[in-house]
């Protein structure tokens, strides 16, 4: 296990919800002290598909099939999305506004559900579940990778880098709603990922030069919030990647800082992710009828419960819920009995 990389995980899901807990309270307390919209956490999805594009090279090196690879990911992936997807769903159609949805629209519904981009009349529509729409780009990644896991070890990833950075340049001169999408600057965060894998074999960093990097890594997220500087999306890419490849390069050097706690938060960041939009309504909606949405106070109070809560549900998630689902699909599949009767 990658301590480090647990580290991360459990940093960017907190820094997500850190994200959506600075817009909840923006709508659900009357009092304006936050004069504009920090980004900065939003940098979280960066951070992950950094440590994407790493661990599914790392993994597929030991794969000899591509279903076990479509197996493995999907089950890890599907389950609880689906399961909190048709929540959503359910609870919608049921009247209840969640999410700012009023009525679902049963091609929303289908999007939602295959991880697919929804447009309407030219926009972007996000998924049911809104958090899912990075899951759009994640199983994208994953498609692209068991396609090419029929070439030879390594090979495959170089052509899954080129295929990515071939579809990050056709977005700018090809006017396509569905290359715009796929072509976003995020998806060269899975690039990176992938150069960390094979960098990682040929260069050592001394501890001190992982701090640094660490550091760095960490100030070039913070250019997402400055205004009018070129290339900032770009610059946050490069920072994410700098983050990984400098917490897994300090992991070489005997520094860890991902056990016990944090670990275990690392792997309960999926669940935190999907399951925080949840908590956050349920305890902004509290605000309001405890007349906490008035005071500063009362600010700083909702915004301490809305990231106390969603750790301790989503880890209560991950370890009643999510666990459960995955082993049982993994266990049940047609894939996973076929493995198991050869």
């Amino acid at each position: 296990m990658k301590y480090n990389l647990q580290a991360l995980r459990a940093y960017a899901a907190v820094s997500v919800v850190m994200h959506h807990i600075l817009f909840s309270v923006q709508n659900y307390l009357a009092v304006g002290l936050i004069a504009r919209d920090y980004m900065v956490g939003s940098t979280g999805v960066h951070v992950f598909f950094v440590i994407s594009g790493y661990v599914i090279t790392l993994t597929t090196r030991k794969m000899e099939s591509i279903s076990s690879f479509i197996h493995l990911r999907f089950s890890r992936v599907v389950p609880v999305y689906w399961l909190l997807t048709a929540l959503t769903a359910l609870m919608v159609l049921c009247g209840f506004k969640l999410f700012g949805l009023h009525d679902i629209k049963p091609s929303s519904i289908a999007a939602s559900f295959f991880f697919l981009p929804d447009f309407v009349n030219g926009q972007l529509i996000k998924p049911i579940l809104f958090v899912g729409w990075t899951l759009e780009y994640e199983i994208f990644f994953y498609f692209l990778f068991g396609l090419c896991m029929v070439f030879k070890r390594n090979l495959d990833a170089l052509i899954v880098s080129s295929l990515i950075l071939m579809l990050w340049i056709s977005a700018h001169f090809i006017q396509n709603e569905y290359i715009d999408f796929y072509g976003d600057d995020l998806i060269l965060c899975f690039v990176l990922g992938i150069a960390i894998f094979f960098a990682e074999k040929h260069v050592t960093l001394p501890a001190t030069a992982c701090y640094f990097g660490l550091c760095a890594g960490f100030v070039g997220l913070f250019t997402i919030d400055v205004d009018h500087l070129a290339f900032k999306n770009l610059i946050v890419v490069g920072a994410s990647a700098l983050l990984v490849f400098s917490a897994l390069q300090l992991e070489t050097n005997r520094k860890t800082v991902g056990r016990g706690f944090i670990s275990r938060q690392g792997d309960a960041s999926y669940s935190l992710y999907l399951i925080h939009p949840f908590v956050l309504q349920f305890i902004g909606k509290l605000s309001i009828v405890f007349g906490l949405n008035t005071t500063a106070s009362g600010l700083l109070i909702t915004a301490i419960a809305m990231l106390v809560f969603s750790i301790a549900v989503g880890y209560i998630f991950h370890r009643t819920i999510e666990r459960r689902l995955i082993r049982a699909f993994r266990q049940r599949t047609p894939i996973a009995l076929a493995e198991n009767r050869g």
